[in-house]
């Protein structure tokens, strides 16, 4: 039973290394091209490999920053199972 859970916690933990990196990743593409107005102060820049759409620099690093902490929790979840994994079966 033990190397059943632990089996369960390895694919766990593989499925949310997965999903971490994959909002990584996410986090590391987005452009924000509409301002967010709880920053008040804001940078922009027109992205001319890309439309010439209009890229706030703030509001991105804002989105970029709230990704990441998503991707840090799975991360995070992860790590646990595979503790758990490890003390469960250990090799």
């Amino acid at each position: 039973m033990k190397t059943l859970i632990a089996s369960l916690c390895r694919w766990i933990a593989i499925a949310l290394s997965f999903a971490s990196a994959c909002y990584w990743y996410k986090a590391s593409k987005v452009k924000v091209t509409e301002q967010d107005k709880e920053l008040g102060i804001d940078f922009s820049y027109t992205d001319t490999a890309n439309k010439d759409r209009l890229i706030w620099v703030l509001s991105t690093a804002k989105k970029q920053t709230e990704l990441n902490a998503i991707a840090a929790k799975f991360i995070g979840w992860a790590v646990f199972f595979q503790v758990v994994a490890l003390i469960l079966d250990p090799f």
